[in-house]
C-alpha cells in the first residue's frame, strides 16, 4: 500500500490555510468569515496516492505511451475524445484493454508505467 497525503487545488490551499489561521487565533475578526467555507474545503478535498506517482503516471498518459500518450484518443482529462472516458480505470481495465484491443497494441507499457497510469486515472477521477 502507498502512502497517502492530500493533494489540494489553489482555492482549496487557501481555504485550509485560512482555517489553520482560524484555528490559532479564533477572534481573528477578518478570518472567522473564512473559516466555515475553509472547514467545508477542507473537507471535500480527495486523497489520492503520491505525487511522484500521479506525476509519473501523468507523463506516461500526456506523452510516453506509445510515444503519443493515452491523450490523443482519450483526451488530455481522460474524458475521452475518440476513446472513451476512462477517468478511475484500473492497472487490471488497462491491462485487458492491452490484450483485448487491437487499436491499442502499439502500445507497450512496463508494469509500473501501467499502475502509475491507473494512479493517475484514480485521481482524475476525484477531480471536476
Amino acid at each position: 500500500d502507498q502512502l497517502q497525503f492530500l493533494v489540494l487545488n489553489n482555492p482549496e490551499m487557501e481555504a485550509v490555510a485560512a482555517y489553520l489561521e482560524v484555528l490559532a487565533d479564533p477572534n481573528a475578526p477578518a478570518l472567522a468569515a473564512a473559516a466555515g467555507e475553509a472547514s467545508a474545503a477542507a473537507a471535500t478535498v480527495a486523497l489520492a496516492p503520491t505525487d511522484p506517482v500521479v506525476a509519473k503516471g501523468e507523463e506516461v498518459f500526456q506523452v510516453t505511451a506509445g510515444g503519443v500518450g493515452c491523450q490523443i484518443c482519450h483526451g488530455p482529462d481522460a474524458k475521452g475524445l475518440i476513446g472513451p472516458n476512462i477517468r478511475g480505470k484500473t492497472a487490471d481495465d488497462i491491462r485487458y484493454q492491452f490484450e483485448n484491443n487491437s487499436r491499442m497494441r502499439f502500445i507497450v507499457l512496463a508494469d509500473e508505467e501501467i499502475e502509475a497510469v491507473a494512479t493517475y486515472l484514480q485521481y482524475l477521477a476525484t477531480q471536476p
